[in-house]
């Protein structure tokens, strides 16, 4: 029998079920009309699985993200978007660890269920050079598709535009420029008298004392849990030692000096100035405990103001102080930053132009402005010195870390450029468990450097 024949015994047997389970409502249909009516319905549903382009479906677009506050701030302007253009965007979400790989694996299939997804900054280059994530100059530079004046390109962060774009091509448009500052319990620093730490020994300081004195609050808390970026609030410590991970020059320095006792003091704060299982503890964890008033140090991501600030999940509102990172041994000031999350389109994608209109409005002036006064998640230059921005965020300690970083140290702040950087990181989490569980630091290092050296081969 024929591939054909089997396809249409296949749809007659089907036929039969349905049938006979629905016999009450297909009388007075003949068999020929009801067989045709499923066979559309197989070839519309096949159709929709592999990208068919109708009419209809080019009115619409897949969008797919991690849940994040840019995530839920967008979903409640989606309305807009849709009924200004008549594109309809479906939009899902997974959690970040789970998020990453369904990505990963939906690219590599080569028929993604999504038209546009948020990017890590991380994963550009391996991305681009799969062909997974399409370059973008053709769309912004099209004047039928981008008002280049009022799109306003120059407003996004030098440093933040140059995450996204590799060798030569721009494959994402920033929608969090997120700087690693410092977040501190006012209240809890003037009561136990300990002034706002200006070094990193000033930090572990007060967070060991605040661990000790101060009943159910740990001093700090860093990210630990394997696959949620433990890296980036670790580099930006190690770059505030002026250690490396791998440099410009594509060799990596995990076994320097700089690196190693920067690496010790990530753990150190960790175990004598940290909470309770550590190793539970990702971005979410540490964001939560903060919020929650159980710790009274973070190093992460500026944007999470605005969650520590909402009296309806929050029981730290108005107790939150903010300030650029604590100095290294030497004085020298490094924070972790750059675009944290890009919006880009999958190359797969069968609506591009649809994507990209979604992608322009999403990012442009108003938008960002909007979404950074519902999340705080600031992706453009001019958003920090707006009135109705300040009006919802009047922290000027915060406006003032978060636009200093962002101007100032994340210009100099280097994440490595590698296709392997997924790996990379999970070397990097295998090592900072290792020694966080007591194994030797530079044991560890050194097998990190060895694995990330054949890595980079």
């Amino acid at each position: 029998m024929s591939g054909e024949a089997k396809w249409l015994s296949t749809q007659m047997i089907i036929y039969e079920r349905r049938r006979f389970e629905m016999r009450k409502i297909i009388v007075g249909f003949s068999c020929v009309t009801i067989f045709t009516l499923l066979i559309a319905s197989t070839l519309w549903a096949e159709g929709q699985r592999e990208g068919a382009t109708t009419s209809s479906q080019q009115q619409s677009i897949v969008a797919f993200m991690p849940v994040h506050h840019f995530t839920s701030a967008l979903q409640q302007l989606l309305p807009q978007f849709e009924n200004s253009t008549g594109i309809k965007v479906q939009l899902s979400t997974l959690p970040e660890e789970e998020y990453y790989k369904k990505t990963t694996i939906e690219l590599a299939s080569g028929k993604p269920s999504f038209d546009v997804f948020l990017l890590n900054q991380g994963y550009v280059p391996e991305y681009a050079v799969a062909g997974w994530v399409q370059p973008l100059e053709q769309y912004i530079n099209d004047p039928k598709l981008t008002n280049r004046a009022k799109y306003d390109f120059a407003d996004f962060p030098s440093a933040a535009l140059s995450r996204p774009t590799y060798a030569g091509k721009l494959y994402g448009i920033p929608a969090t420029v997120e700087p690693q500052i410092m977040f501190y319990r006012k209240d809890i620093l003037q009561s136990e008298g300990i002034p706002v730490p200006k070094t990193i020994e000033d930090l572990y300081n007060a967070a060991v004392k605040i661990k000790r004195d101060v009943p159910g609050m740990s001093g700090i808390a860093l990210r630990l849990k394997r696959g949620t970026g433990s890296y980036w609030p670790w580099l930006g410590l190690v770059s505030d030692y002026r250690g490396q991970w791998v440099g410009r020059d594509g060799k990596d320095y995990l076994t320097s000096t700089n690196t190693e006792a920067a690496t010790a003091m990530y753990i150190n704060l960790i175990k004598d100035g940290g909470p309770t299982a550590p190793l539970n503890y990702g971005w979410y964890e540490c964001l939560t405990s903060f919020q929650q008033g159980k710790t009274a140090f973070l190093l992460d991501a500026n944007s999470w103001m605005a969650s520590f600030q909402d009296p309806s999940k929050s029981k730290v509102v108005g107790k939150v102080g903010a300030a650029v990172m604590p100095a290294g041994p030497d004085g020298y000031i490094q924070a972790a930053g750059g675009s944290s999350w890009m919006i880009g389109m999958a190359s797969a994608s069968k609506n591009k132009d649809g994507a990209w209109k979604f992608m322009e409005w999403a990012s442009s002036k108003p938008i960002a402005l909007k979404i950074a006064i519902i999340g705080g998640d600031v992706a453009r230059s001019s958003i920090w010195t707006d009135p109705q921005f300040k009006a919802k965020y009047p922290y000027p300690d915060w406006i003032q870390a978060s636009s200093m970083t962002t101007d100032k140290y994340n210009s100099t702040y280097f994440l490595p450029t590698s296709t392997k950087l997924s790996a990379m990181s999970q070397i990097i989490d295998i090592a900072l468990e290792d020694i966080y569980d007591g194994k030797s630091l530079s044991s560890e290092m050194a097998n990190a450097q060895q694995e990330t050296d054949a890595l980079l081969k």
